[in-house]
């Protein structure tokens, strides 16, 4: 790993301790659209509950990497 990328790395990892109590917040919402997904029989309301907890992980992975303004390519890019 290049120095650029540690340092990069490290960047990233103090902006994640920052957001503690967003990552909290979000992740418990994830977990709980995914408690519902696991019960419910209608798959367009499955497909529904998982999305939604994707996307409350997803706005979190935008928070922590810094990209609100930037194009909807960017965040996909950035969370591959």
């Amino acid at each position: 790993m290049s120095n650029r990328n540690v340092e990069e790395n490290r960047d990233n990892s103090d902006d994640f301790t920052a957001y503690k109590e967003l990552r909290r917040f979000q992740i418990n919402i994830a977990k709980r659209w995914l408690k519902r997904a696991n019960v419910i029989e209608d798959i367009f309301a499955k497909f529904f509950f998982c999305f939604a907890g994707f996307n409350a992980l997803y706005f979190l992975w935008r928070k922590i990497d810094k990209l609100d303004k930037a194009p909807e390519w960017r965040h996909i890019e950035n969370l591959l």
